[in-house]
């Protein structure tokens, strides 16, 4: 997808339409006839905005397609596909909404409030909004169905749409995978979710410090350096991945990291860990974040910006995110940094207002991580561990450690 530049300067130089060229979307010619300037500028701001809103109601319809290759039963597609339509009209007037809001924002701090500076700010909320609903949560019933399949059916990470836009999809899924007698409830739930896009959410459960990669990792490496073997085995590919391939969590495909983090919401079960605290792991785990979604972060990476121990990480400048981020290490006696995690994220996303940035909490975890284990020195610590702080901000980026000892 291309994109327009992060410099508000040359945003404004652009016409919308080029930085959207590559839907098949076009904008419709103006016919309203041009009095002055005055009349041609209003007339192009109003095609950049309809560009605009259609651009971002087509992103949502991508997000929610349904395959007709896609094994369903009649019934459940049947009732999927009302979901969608439902969904898809309800969305137009909110994303309109979405815009007039973050244009009223832009224009009181004095910004001019184009189409084009409105571009990365409502992709956030969106990216934010689609995060949101995947953490979301249905009445008990849903719960325990959505539990019991995660436990039992082993096709539940294999998607033949992608992660970028198959959010509706996997759920639809995993629906099949139910017992004919639950789908109905368990559609009427979806049915409930989805109402509440923009809306004020019950109270999500915070994030899992650590997130289930994290713990996962650490529990392979003690696994190949000779510890203890989990009670749960992995399967045979994830075996030849991650035991003898030794590849990297952010390696992985993202069907073989669903698939870990369902064996390890498997393996937390046997530890009689809660399942609603198990099956929160889950989803923050499988959670699509803007980095899957955001296609240009990929030519990003690989044209040499991967995250590393000092630069501002390229995804966090596109869309403007700024914040701190709490770093834990682990130390040896001699003060060398052995292992480090994140244990607190604050952060802050233009077009993001009144919700957690659930969809941007991680984008600063790689490189402050990699800064803790590259970038700083350590007295050594009675307690065996230390913790720092990472100013994360767009004139510059400042990092400094706080001098407290953490606990264990």
């Amino acid at each position: 997808m291309p994109h327009l530049p992060s410099s508000p300067r040359l945003r404004h130089a652009l016409v919308l339409g080029l930085a959207l060229c590559c839907t098949t979307l076009e904008a419709a010619p103006a016919k309203t006839p041009v009095k002055g300037k005055a009349d041609g500028a209003a007339v192009k701001s109003q095609g950049e905005d309809a560009e605009l809103l259609k651009w971002l109601h087509h992103w949502v319809e991508l997000s929610f397609a349904l395959d007709k290759d896609l094994p369903l039963d009649p019934a459940l597609r049947a009732g999927a596909n009302a979901l969608r339509e439902t969904h898809l009209k309800q969305v137009r007037p909110l994303l309109a909404a979405w815009m007039a809001e973050e244009r009223v924002q832009q224009r009181a701090a004095g910004a001019a409030g184009t189409a084009a500076s409105l571009y990365f700010p409502l992709m956030s909320r969106l990216f934010n909004e689609l995060a949101l609903w995947q953490l979301d949560t249905g009445d008990a019933a849903y719960e325990a169905a959505t539990l019991a399949v995660l436990k039992a059916e082993p096709r539940v990470c294999v998607t033949d749409g992608g992660w970028r836009f198959g959010d509706f999809a996997r759920r639809i899924t995993r629906i099949q995978a139910m017992p004919v007698a639950q789908r109905e409830a368990a559609l009427a739930n979806e049915g409930r979710m989805l109402a509440r896009w923009g809306q004020a959410r019950p109270v999500q459960l915070p994030m899992p410090l650590p997130l289930p990669q994290e713990a996962v990792a650490s529990v392979i490496s003690r696994w190949q350096a000779g510890g203890p073997r989990p009670a749960l085995a992995l399967t045979p590919a994830l075996a030849d991945s991650v035991l003898s391939k030794r590849l990297a969590y952010d390696k992985l495909h993202k069907d073989e990291q669903c698939a870990l983090q369902q064996w390890w919401l498997q393996l937390s079960l046997l530890q009689d860990v809660a399942p609603a605290q198990a099956l929160r792991a889950y989803r923050y785990g499988t959670m699509s974040v803007a980095a899957d979604r955001y296609d240009d972060f990929r030519s990003m990476q690989s044209a040499g910006e991967s995250p590393s121990a000092r630069p501002y990480p390229p995804l966090a400048r596109r869309f403007e995110v700024t914040g701190t981020t709490t770093v834990r290490v682990r130390l040896d006696g001699a003060g060398l940094a052995q292992e480090a995690s994140i244990i607190g994220r604050k952060i802050a996303v233009p077009g993001i207002r009144d919700a957690q940035p659930i969809a941007f909490e991680q984008v600063f975890d790689a490189a402050a991580l990699a800064h803790a284990m590259t970038g700083q020195s350590y007295a050594p610590s009675k307690t065996g561990y230390a913790s720092f702080q990472m100013v994360w901000s767009l004139d510059g980026m400042d990092d400094a450690a706080d001098g407290e000892e953490g606990t264990p």
